[in-house]
This record gives C-alpha cells, sequence and structure tokens, in this order.
C-alpha cells in the first residue's frame, strides 16, 4: 500500500473519530496494520502533518492527532463562514439534475444511517460533492482542508450535542435551494449550518485559562 492511500484511510479514520484528538499514532502499530515497512508511514504521516491532522516531531515518533484549541476551532469555523456561503453562487449556476440527484441520495442514506461514524462519513462526502460543484479547485482544496479539520469535533456535535438531526433537516433544505437556483437562501442555510455548529461546539468547551507567568514566585 502506497504512502497516499494509508495517509487517506488514517485521515478517515481520524474524522469518524477511530483515532480522536489527542490519539498517540504509534509507526510500529500502524505499519502492522497495514502490513508495510515502517517507511510509507512515516511518509503518509508527513502528508498529514502538513495537512494539519496531526502534529509530528521531526522522525515521526511521537506523532498524535492533533488537539484543536478553542481558539484554533474558532478561526477555521470563521475561515469556513468567510468561504462557504460565498460559493453559493457557483454551486445553483453550475449543479445539474444528475448532481442533486446525487445530493438527494447522500441525503437520503444520511437520514438511515446506523451509527454516527457512518454519518459522519457520509456528511464529509456531501459537503465535498457540494464544493465539488462549484468547480473552483482552489477554494474546494482549501474548505475541504478546513471540514478535515473541523470533522473530529463536528463528531462531537453530531453524536452527543444533538445535531444530528438539525443538520439532516438543513441538508435537505439546501438541497431544494440548489434545484430552486436560489444563491441568497443557499448562502443564507449555510451560514446557519456553520454558526449553529459552531455554537453547540464552543458552548461545549471550556473557556481558556490564563496561566500566570509568575505563579512560580508566588509559592
Amino acid at each position: 500500500m502506497k504512502p497516499d492511500q494509508i495517509a487517506r484511510l488514517l485521515a478517515q479514520a481520524i474524522r469518524e473519530g477511530i483515532y480522536e484528538p489527542g490519539a498517540s499514532l504509534i509507526q510500529e502499530d500502524l505499519a502492522s496494520r497495514f502490513q508495510v515497512s515502517r517507511s510509507p508511514i512515516r511518509e503518509a504521516l508527513r502528508m498529514l502533518s502538513a495537512e494539519g491532522l496531526i502534529t509530528m516531531p521531526p522522525g515521526g515518533q511521537g506523532a498524535t492527532v492533533r488537539m484543536l484549541t478553542r481558539d484554533e476551532l474558532t478561526e477555521i469555523y470563521d475561515l469556513r463562514l468567510l468561504i462557504e456561503p460565498s460559493m453559493a453562487g457557483a454551486i445553483v449556476s453550475r449543479a445539474t439534475p444528475s448532481q442533486i440527484d446525487e445530493l438527494r441520495r447522500l441525503d437520503e442514506q444520511m437520514r438511515t444511517a446506523a451509527d454516527v461514524g457512518s454519518w459522519m462519513r457520509l456528511n464529509f462526502s456531501f459537503h465535498e460533492y457540494i464544493y465539488a460543484i462549484a468547480d473552483r479547485p482552489h477554494t474546494t482544496g482549501i474548505v475541504t482542508s478546513l471540514l478535515g479539520l473541523s470533522q473530529p469535533y463536528s463528531q462531537h456535535n453530531i453524536g452527543h450535542l444533538g445535531g444530528r438531526e438539525k443538520a439532516t433537516s438543513e441538508h435537505t433544505l439546501m438541497i431544494a435551494a440548489i434545484s430552486d437556483h436560489n444563491e441568497s437562501e443557499l448562502s443564507r442555510l449555510i451560514t446557519e449550518h456553520l454558526t449553529g455548529a459552531r455554537t453547540r461546539l464552543l458552548d461545549s468547551m471550556p473557556e481558556a485559562q490564563e496561566s500566570d507567568p509568575l505563579a512560580i514566585l508566588r509559592r
């Protein structure tokens, strides 16, 4: 198996919570699981580090799934809110009937998904597909990367904060807006979709505590 294939599977495992934020990625264990030497594992980990999904010291030993701070998660959602609603015009103007049918198929599969992991996999495909419709490859690359970074935290929203039903209904409304060629409505729905998820996630995270640089002198 090639490094890029390994990297794709590991990225999916991170997005779906198989490896949670902070989890260790041990080269020997991964090499055994993928039945390869450590060399392609190191290369795959370098790819994931470049994408920001993991943190990795030189040599690859001690690699861990990246843990986002509250500020980092806020920044990611701020960027998504800046970019994704602006894609609405390109999406509604370029969407073909067959592409809309594919979105409906994904939407129906999400409604009947047996578990959160399956729903998250379909959710990633749904958003990735909508981005692709816009036919803006550079923008799509950026927003797909941001989606991948936020997905492990989105899973908490879907699985534990009650966001699944709301997100699914919002997807259905997005498809209707695309079908109706309603740019302003799609932009509004994307904004509402992202804002709601961000609010639920940030409300569930503890406020950052400022450290006291003089604490050692106060004893």
